[in-house]
């Protein structure tokens, strides 16, 4: 998907949390692979906020979140369904889409 490869993870389903990939040059959520260095972005209460993608995580306001929730919550301060709330722009990619989109395994824009 989206020219990425797709590993054999079993059904993670349950698991919200993410874990980095074998190497460490992917984070995996959700049988979901994020490149290091992909951008995450949302606007919210006027203003945009940023994040990356690590090995480990997502680093937003210099915390590191182990889920696209944990990252929105950092964000909000509530609980939020991250995989709606954010946008990524996956590294080597020069377009937006929406997170849910990777997770729904629709085509990118």
């Amino acid at each position: 998907m989206f020219g990425l490869p797709t590993p054999d993870l079993g059904d993670d389903n349950s698991e919200e949390t993410g874990r980095a990939s074998p190497g460490g040059s992917a984070w995996i959520c959700k049988s979901v692979i994020f490149p290091v260095g992909s951008r995450l972005r949302a606007r919210y209460q006027g203003q945009l906020h940023h994040a990356e993608v690590e090995a480990d995580g997502i680093r937003v306001r210099g915390q590191l979140a182990t889920s696209p929730s944990q990252a929105a919550n950092f964000v909000t301060g509530t609980n939020v369904n991250g995989w709606t709330f954010w946008e990524v722009q996956l590294r080597g990619h020069p377009s937006w889409m929406p997170l849910q989109a990777l997770r729904l395994g629709l085509p990118k824009p």
